[in-house]
């Protein structure tokens, strides 16, 4: 078996594990919107951000470390399908404005975050 996988693999089950963990600890909204996969989402563009801007200044791992924290841990930590899922339920109650509230607000704040993660080893 090919070690990139079964690194892969356990990564995304950890990941996995610790989104259902916050999942259960968060509330599920606050004004209608949808929580706890926003602030998932959000936390883990701002891990993976720090990831990219630690192994651009101070570390850098091995290719098996990486795809574990990366592709395996924060692939399984984020998820865009429970984001699209949370987005439907917004649009088939009718709430519009929240459904686009969420979503920009998601794309904005992950990309922000994602930003505020590369700088904190500079």
């Amino acid at each position: 078996m090919n070690l990139n996988y079964f690194w892969v693999f356990i990564g995304g089950g950890l990941g996995s594990v610790f989104r259902a963990i916050l999942v259960k600890m968060l509330p599920q909204s606050i004004l209608g919107l949808p929580l706890q996969i926003f602030f998932i989402n959000v936390l883990g563009c701002f891990l993976m951000g720090t990831l990219f801007g630690l192994t651009l200044e101070k570390w850098n791992p091995n290719s098996l470390i990486r795809l574990f924290l990366t592709t395996g841990f924060l692939g399984g930590f984020t998820t865009f399908s429970a984001f699209s899922l949370d987005f439907g339920n917004l649009v088939q109650k009718k709430l519009y404005s929240l459904a686009c509230i969420y979503v920009l607000g998601t794309v904005f704040l992950s990309l922000i975050f994602f930003l505020v993660g590369t700088r904190i080893f500079k």
